[in-house]
């Protein structure tokens, strides 16, 4: 494990705390955690028993609207998206 975070100082990465990242983004750890368990956020590098993520780390943007939510927008009332398919 010593050679990992060597390597990764050799290549000046800074790494941050999942608490970090939390503050940086205005979210909850626990939100953060979610988020790397739905693959918003990349896998944190695990150094001494520590989550650290890569600094600046931000998620991913949410993909292009799909039928299944362009449907469920059609069926909320008064939703500007419902009455220009309609």
């Amino acid at each position: 494990m010593r050679e990992d975070v060597a390597s990764l100082t050799a290549h000046n990465t800074s790494l941050e705390t999942t608490q970090n990242v939390a503050r940086r983004l205005g979210r909850s750890v626990r939100t953060i955690e979610r988020w790397v368990r739905a693959g918003i956020l990349p896998l944190p590098m695990q150094v001494n028993g520590r989550n650290l993520h890569r600094a600046g780390v931000m998620p991913k943007a949410d993909e292009p609207r799909s039928g299944v939510t362009q449907r469920n927008a059609q069926r909320r009332p008064g939703n500007a998206a419902a009455t220009e398919t309609q």
